[in-house]
């Protein structure tokens, strides 16, 4: 699991839109969405509930989401304090 990838997650969540999110972090749609579906499959759940134009987070989603901003948080205290 890399930060880079959980930044996109947070991203995701955030919009709740791969293209928006992708547009916040200068990155292309189908970069975000190939990586959340790697993400999924090594934590081995469904993060993001995909229908149609719009995007949900599931309940591990949200779970999830809550512990990469405290994780996303402490990564970046900890290189300000550097």
């Amino acid at each position: 699991m890399e930060l880079r990838v959980l930044r996109y997650f947070q991203a995701v969540a955030s919009e709740l839109n791969f293209s928006r999110a992708a547009e916040k972090l200068h990155v292309s749609q189908p970069t975000i969405s190939r990586q959340l579906k790697d993400l999924e499959d090594e934590v081995g759940v469904t993060l993001i509930k995909r229908g149609g134009r719009s995007i949900e987070l599931t309940s591990e989603g949200e779970y999830f989401s809550n512990q990469v901003n405290q994780i996303l948080a402490l990564t970046d205290k900890t290189l300000d304090n550097m």
